[in-house]
């Protein structure tokens, strides 16, 4: 269940006020570059709100679970993420501020937490995600997964189309 529309009256009413809620907040897949990123659970999270001149500061903590493809096996994982929040969502003042399309904002005294998580969430997944600290990887001569399968080869393959570079370089070692 998503419980992240969160009803700010309090913070508004009286500036300087910190409030703390917790909830859920559901994130839809996020295509980055060639993959697709899922995420395999809500994401729970524990904030506080202080309501800020224009604003509301946004401060806590969101944890939940991404499915990930491993950088180096390319094999499927389930990585955990832990994300800080810090974010400022604005009050509209007038009824032109209400047009504003940019940041996150408080509408009708509520405030939507879900999109507040999902960025922070999209941004800490590491560039390059490994399915565990020592992942082998894939076996350069013939592409296996080293996780599943470790193993060595008995002697480096050559290409037949470089062998007569071999030889070049084994005759000119004599």
């Amino acid at each position: 269940m998503n419980t992240s529309n969160l009803d700010v009256a309090v913070v508004l009413e009286y500036p300087g006020e910190e409030v703390e809620f917790s909830g859920s907040a559901e994130l839809e897949p996020v295509d980055l570059g060639d993959e697709r990123i899922h995420f395999d659970e809500p994401f729970t999270f524990t904030v506080k709100l202080t309501r800020v001149g224009d604003g509301i500061v946004v401060r806590g903590t969101a944890t939940g679970r991404a499915g990930l493809r491993c950088g180096r096996c390319l094999d499927e994982f389930s990585y955990e993420l832990a994300v800080d929040i810090d974010e400022v969502a604005s009050l509209p003042i007038t009824d032109t501020d209400a047009d504003i399309k940019e940041g996150f904002k408080v509408e009708g005294g509520r405030l939507n937490l879900t999109p507040i998580v999902y960025q922070n969430a999209v941004v800490s997944i590491p560039m390059q995600p490994l399915c565990r600290e020592r992942c082998s990887g894939l076996c350069q001569t013939c592409g296996k997964n080293l996780n599943a399968e470790p193993h060595v080869h008995d002697e480096a393959q050559v290409d037949e189309r470089l062998a007569p570079l071999k030889e070049f370089f084994k005759n000119r070692d004599d």
